[in-house]
């Protein structure tokens, strides 16, 4: 079930989860700033509409010069970085780690073991540091081995709790194995590979000190123990964070054409024609009766205004302007100073790393099996030869690590109402076809803004006219 909603939907109708563990809001790899600022915004409003909900705003990559001048001026601090979704032993529902000291009796020992209903203790030392585990097992074991007991001696060692030390049960942990641990970071992958060596039915996870957190069982991968994601910003695969195949999408709030990951069950999936995700945001909270702090109101103001260039992109609709004059009343912003310092601090390239320059706000695609990325960054006036001569050289190296088909670069003069485009390929047609030109390097298309309207459709329907020649020629 996919719902595409158009600003008329109701959050109550969706069935409440109940939130465990954290639940990560995430932009697009090489993050603009919308990606950032509508994560940080949404995992606010989850947290406060949904008491007991742990949503946590994440990034894919490093924040570009304007994304970052915006998250000082409001007060905020650069998202936690993630690199992937794979699932970690943090993630699985670990059993608890019952502690017993070194120097108890084994007795005394069992009976912490019944109380807890446990089949296994952590043995510990004087510093809660592990020092190896009691099963169930070793204690029958170890009083097997001391048997034959007469009944008075048997029932005397129950009465004293002394009979059997319990580091001498241990010792078959800590002295002649190693104790096979893990901690929270470990990818489940390595833990199933360790699983398969080693023949144990528990395994301590520790924390850094060595202190038990838990306990991982055989029983723990069955349950397929994943990551909780929010995509804000992006529904395709080739824009998420890598490894989310791995992990649980509970929601999708976006803006862009749909090419979405699959999921196992019905979500939320809110996607409509505007020009930025932060307006789909705001007007969310605004539908809630939400009312926003100031600093992530003037988020959200920056989000709309980075996306629709200040409203000069085709994207931008009647919704953009009227959630983003919305939003800056409560902020107590002016949108036309706040534009002039956002433009300021994300449009001045000198000095910056050519593939810097191209990743800042990179997006890839995959169409007709083709693999394609388009990059755009802000510049203020015209482009230095040589900054144009660099950076093609770095499209050139990245075509080539990334055996991309199809490297575009778009250098969006704002003032100048148009972008210098760079380009990559071995199939020149593509581009030639896309644009009705000539050029082999670069070329100024006058009025083009947008790469989600004015450059990538263009570029598919030439992919997708050349594969129905091919098509019709074979």
């Amino acid at each position: 079930m996919l719902l595409c909603a158009l600003f008329r939907y109701n959050l109550e109708e969706t069935a409440p989860q109940v939130i465990k563990m954290p639940v990560y809001v995430v932009g697009h790899r090489n993050p603009d700033c919308d990606s950032i600022v509508s994560a940080i915004v949404y995992a606010e409003i989850k947290n406060l509409l949904e008491p007991g909900c742990s949503a946590q705003p994440v990034r894919i990559g490093p924040v570009n010069g304007e994304t970052s001048y915006v998250l000082k001026k409001f007060g905020f601090d650069v998202p936690l970085l993630i690199q992937n979704a794979y699932p970690q032993v943090k993630d699985a529902s670990l059993d608890p780690a019952i502690t017993v000291r070194k120097e108890e009796s084994l007795f005394q020992c069992w009976q912490v073991m019944k109380k807890a209903n446990a089949k296994c203790v952590c043995v510990v030392d004087d510093d809660n540091k592990l020092c190896g585990i009691v099963t169930t097992g070793d204690i029958a074991r170890e009083v097997l081995s001391r048997l034959p007991l007469d009944e008075s001696e048997f029932e005397d060692s129950k009465r004293s709790g002394k009979r059997v030390p319990l580091e001498v049960a241990a010792g078959v942990f800590t002295e002649d194995q190693d104790i096979k641990t893990f901690t929270l970071d470990d990818p489940i992958s390595e833990v199933q590979e360790v699983m398969r060596v080693f023949d144990y039915k528990q395994f301590p996870v520790i924390d850094e000190h060595g202190q038990p957190l838990g306990i991982m069982r055989r029983k723990h991968l069955l349950e397929r123990p994943s990551k909780w994601f929010i995509l804000v910003d992006h529904n395709e695969l080739s824009q998420a964070v890598e490894g989310l195949g791995e992990a649980k999408i509970l929601e999708i709030i976006d803006h862009h054409r749909i090419n979405p990951v699959q999921t196992d069950q019905p979500i939320m999936f809110v996607n409509y024609p505007c020009g930025s995700t932060s307006t789909i945001i705001g007007k969310m909270a605004s539908d809630k009766r939400l009312t926003l702090r100031p600093e992530s109101a003037g988020l959200l103001c920056a989000g709309i205004l980075s996306d629709t260039l200040a409203f000069r992109s085709p994207t931008t609709t009647e919704q953009d302007i009227f959630q983003a004059r919305s939003l800056a009343e409560r902020a107590g912003i002016c949108l036309e100073d706040l534009w002039r310092e956002m433009l300021t601090a994300g449009s001045n390239i000198d000095g910056m790393n050519p593939r810097d320059i191209i990743r800042s706000d990179f997006k890839e695609y995959h169409i007709e099996g083709l693999k394609l990325g388009i990059g755009q960054t802000m510049v203020h006036g015209t482009v230095p030869p040589d900054v144009i001569r660099q950076v093609q050289e770095e499209m050139a190296n990245l075509a080539e690590d990334g055996r991309y088909d199809l490297l575009v670069m778009m250098l969006t003069d704002v003032q100048a109402s148009g972008s210098l485009i760079l380009w990559h390929s071995q199939d020149p047609s593509l581009i030639q076809e896309a644009f009705a030109v000539k050029s082999r390097t670069h070329f100024f298309l006058d009025a083009v803004v947008s790469r989600k309207k004015q450059v990538l459709p263009p570029i598919i329907e030439a992919i997708r006219k050349k594969a129905r020649r091919l098509k019709l020629n074979s």
